[in-house]
Order: C-alpha cells, then sequence, then structure tokens
C-alpha cells in the first residue's frame, strides 16, 4: 500500500493500481466509520 501512495503522489499510477489503491482507501474508511459506531455504543453503554 505504501508503495501505491508514492507512486500516487507522483501520478505514475496505472488503471489497476488506481483501482487497488482505491479499495485500500475504501476499506480504511469503513473501519474509520464502524470506529466510531463502537466507541459511540461504548459511551452511551457507560451513560446509560
Amino acid at each position: 500500500m505504501n508503495q501505491l501512495a508514492v507512486k500516487a503522489r507522483v501520478g505514475k499510477l496505472s488503471d489497476r493500481e488506481r483501482a487497488e489503491l482505491d479499495d485500500y482507501i475504501r476499506v480504511g474508511n469503513m473501519l474509520t466509520v464502524w470506529h466510531a459506531h463502537a466507541e459511540m455504543r461504548a459511551n452511551r453503554s457507560k451513560v446509560g
């Protein structure tokens, strides 16, 4: 993934590499959302 990020920064990604990097980004975004939901649920259970 780091190699893809470096290539993206210099504008040297192939279409296949761009798709692969987009997949990594999409998964990372999903994990961020899931983590935020888990934190909200944990905080709610502590309060109520």
